[in-house]
């Protein structure tokens, strides 16, 4: 069976890099612009329409009166008589071209000169007028000439430099290049475009989609961003994302209790897939169903979740670093929600031996307090492909999550994260897709994880400093 090829998901991305292919065409087209007239040099023409008459074609007949025009033709762009005139006008060669044409059926011949300026043409003009006679006497001897209408004096050039036209054409040129190579670049990038793709090429099933959530006001590209995360206790969020977050609660539940386990860890292949917004959401949701849900976030190195509830940590308050130092304990450092029954173990400040405190003996007595005192507790934990934390987070979770973003990762990268759960002995319950778009007109995504607004570091943001991130003393 042949694979349906997802149009609409191809040219919806291309349309997101608008900028990009406006810019490159517009760059190309000034380019290309200043080039073109720099070369430029306008050409100015002339002409004079001449009757061409034998001596003896007055009594004669028209052929033969044609006869003689076509004569004519032939001598006026021969070497000789440009030679001839080039040496009258002292100059070794003409300073403009010549040209000659019959008018058919007639005796008539209009001769076009073209050269540099307005002042060479009408040299190069007179001059083959006054001299014909003499570059081929022979021939011209019974040749009379009447000028029916006599050369002008050109006021402009030929053909005018169309500056606008050519820098419209250049500039459509080029973006409908651009527009052509994202497109086959899109086509051939093997990510996942849609859920059918995550049962054909994944190595875990999916588990859930999310669909995208816009809470961005205006008409794109002229929205403003938003000032909240994408949070299903938000009351600008819609009720069918409440709806889809209610279904993966209800199925992580049942899911759960088959297996007995209590602690789900959330990940991601890599940066902005969302899966810090999944957690907090399956949290909210599991809490919203009367259930006790610890929401701890594991993220040592870059901590999103107390951005994410707009939660402050000043000196001297527990995190979740004293909590795996063996500083504090869960219930000293977990925070109760406001308008909600969830708790939340988080904190503000970045750890560079992260790895370090995920793998000690008092992390290890922390997270089985955790799963004791509560019916769920949700890990978020770092991207896979950007730390070894989450490897060594997984001793302690009974199942996993992994979070795939539309049109993100790539299906090797993927799979390669789905083979992690495999050798750490986690089992995978599926994969969640997320930030899903379907259809030509699916809307314009800016947000990842629905925070990533508020902060623009990443995790290689302290090796592009010259200072390690402070820790808990």
């Amino acid at each position: 069976m042949t694979e349906q090829i997802d149009f609409a998901n191809i040219i919806r991305r291309v349309l997101r890099q608008w900028t990009v292919i406006v810019m490159l065409g517009v760059i190309v087209a000034l380019g290309a612009g200043i080039v073109a007239s720099r070369r430029y040099h306008p050409q100015y023409e002339t002409k004079a329409i001449i009757v061409v008459y034998g001596k003896e074609s007055f009594r004669g007949s028209v052929k033969s009166a044609r006869e003689t025009a076509d004569v004519f033709k032939e001598v006026i762009g021969s070497s000789l008589l440009q030679k001839k005139v080039a040496e009258a006008m002292g100059l070794t060669s003409l300073p403009g071209t010549i040209s000659c044409e019959s008018i058919p059926n007639t005796n008539m011949i209009t001769l076009k000169v073209r050269a540099a300026s307005p002042q060479n043409t009408m040299l190069v003009m007179n001059g083959l007028l006054e001299y014909y006679g003499e570059a081929v006497p022979r021939l011209l001897s019974n040749i009379v000439l009447q000028v029916l209408e006599e050369p002008k004096v050109p006021t402009r050039a030929a053909e005018a430099f169309e500056e606008r036209q050519l820098l419209v054409k250049l500039f459509l040129l080029t973006a409908a290049a651009v527009a052509a190579v994202m497109f086959l670049y899109y086509y051939f990038r093997d990510d996942i475009k849609n859920e059918e793709e995550v049962e054909k090429k994944l190595d875990a099933g999916l588990f859930a989609s999310v669909y995208h959530e816009n809470l961005q006001k205006g008409f794109a590209p002229f929205r403003r961003k938003a000032k909240v995360g994408i949070l299903v206790n938000n009351p600008a969020v819609s009720f069918g994302y409440v709806e889809t977050s209610q279904k993966l609660c209800m199925k992580l539940d049942y899911r759960m209790k088959q297996q007995g386990g209590k602690t789900v860890l959330v990940t991601s292949v890599q940066e902005n897939e969302g899966k810090t917004t999944v957690s907090a959401n399956l949290a909210l949701s599991l809490a919203k169903r009367g259930k006790k849900v610890l929401l701890v976030d594991c993220d040592l190195r870059k901590p999103a979740q107390y951005k994410l509830f707009g939660q402050t940590y000043g000196k001297g308050n527990p995190q979740i670093g004293n909590v795996l130092a063996g500083k504090e304990t869960p219930q000293q450092a977990a925070r109760t929600l406001r308008d909600t029954e969830m708790l939340l173990l988080a904190g503000s400040r970045s750890y560079k031996n992260a790895t370090k405190l995920v793998v000690s003996r008092t992390a290890e007595q922390a997270f089985a307090q955790m799963a004791e005192e509560v019916d769920y507790v949700i890990l978020d934990t770092p991207p896979l492909y950007l730390t070894a934390d989450t490897e060594e987070l997984m001793r302690y979770a009974d199942a996993g999550l992994l979070v795939v973003r539309q049109n993100c990762s790539r299906v090797r990268d993927i799979n390669d994260a789905v083979d992690i759960f495999k050798k750490a002995d986690c089992p995978l319950l599926g994969c969640v897709l997320n930030n899903l778009q379907t259809g030509l007109l699916g809307g314009v995504s800016t947000l990842g994880d629905g925070y990533q607004y508020r902060y623009s570091y990443g995790y290689g943001y302290y090796k592009k400093r010259n200072k390690e991130p402070k820790e808990n003393s």
